[in-house]
C-alpha cells in the first residue's frame, strides 16, 4: 500500500520535502534507513531495506535524487516476477533524475506487479506507472503532489481528497517535519484507506514512517525514519 506526500519546489528553503508511509505486514522483516555499500562509481544509496525481498520503498542518494514506491491497487504478485523494490533502487543508481526515469520506462513491463514511482531530484520530478500492458509517465511541475496505491485511477480513494484538503488548508509554504508527522499519523476509522493503518486483525499496518527534506542548492539532504509510524 503506502502514501507518499511529495512537495517539489513549492516549500520555500526545500527542493524536496516527503513524508511517506508504508504499510504492509507487521510480521513482513525490514531493517531501518542505513546508507548501503554500492561500487566505486555509483552513488551511495540512503534506504531502509525489506529483508525478505532486499529491496525497498523509499530512498535517496548523495548525488541528491529521491525514488518513492506504491503498489498499484488490484495488481497481483506472482513467484515469477521481480520485486519491486529493485525499481526503487535502479533508480537511485542514477546522478539525475531523469536519467533515472528515462532508464526505468525501458524495464520490461511482465516483470513487475502494478506500480507507481516518484523519482526527482533539483531539475525535474517524474512519476511513472504500471497501467497493466504499458508504463505512464508524467513530468511533474512544482507543486504538493500525493501518491498512493490508489492513485491515477486505479481504484477510489477518500485518503487522496482527504489529504489534498488538509494540505491546500495549510498551504504549501506552511510545509515542515512536523506537519507532515501530523499528516501521517492521521486516523479517520477508514481500514486500508486510512493514512495510518492499523489493522491488527490481519496482522496489518503502517510499518514505518520516513520525512525526507533535500533544501535548496544543496545535494545533502536530511532524513527521519520511525519504524512503527507516528
Amino acid at each position: 500500500m503506502c502514501t507518499i506526500i511529495f512537495s517539489y519546489k513549492a516549500t520555500p528553503g526545500h527542493t524536496l520535502l516527503i513524508g511517506d508511509n508504508r504499510d504492509e505486514r507487521y510480521d513482513r522483516p525490514a531493517a531501518p534507513g542505513e546508507w548501503w555499500a554500492r561500487g566505486a562509481d555509483a552513488p551511495r544509496i540512503w534506504a531502509p531495506r525489506d529483508l525478505r525481498a532486499g529491496g525497498t520503498w523509499i530512498g535517496t542518494n548523495d548525488a541528491g535524487v529521491f525514488a518513492g514506491l506504491t503498489n498499484r491497487f488490484g495488481s497481483r504478485s506472482a513467484p515469477t516476477m521481480r520485486s519491486r523494490g529493485e525499481l526503487v533502487i535502479d533508480a537511485l543508481k542514477h546522478s539525475d533524475a531523469r536519467g533515472a526515469a528515462l532508464a526505468l520506462l525501458e524495464h520490461p513491463i511482465e516483470q513487475f506487479a502494478g506500480f507507481h514511482i516518484f523519482i526527482a531530484d533539483s531539475s525535474s520530478a517524474h512519476v511513472i506507472w504500471h497501467a497493466g500492458d504499458h508504463l505512464e509517465h508524467e513530468e511533474l511541475s512544482p507543486g504538493v503532489h500525493i501518491l498512493t496505491e490508489r492513485s491515477f485511477g486505479a481504484a477510489q480513494t477518500e485518503r487522496e481528497v482527504w489529504l489534498r484538503q488538509q494540505l491546500d488548508d495549510i498551504g504549501a509554504s506552511a510545509l515542515d517535519f512536523p506537519t507532515l508527522r501530523r499528516l501521517l499519523g492521521s486516523q479517520r476509522d477508514a481500514g486500508f484507506d486510512d493514512v495510518k493503518v492499523h489493522l491488527p486483525e490481519i496482522d496489518y499496518g503502517t510499518r514505518s514512517s520516513t520525512l525526507i527534506s533535500l533544501p535548496t542548492g544543496s545535494s545533502t539532504f536530511t532524513h527521519e525514519h520511525v519504524d512503527g509510524g507516528y
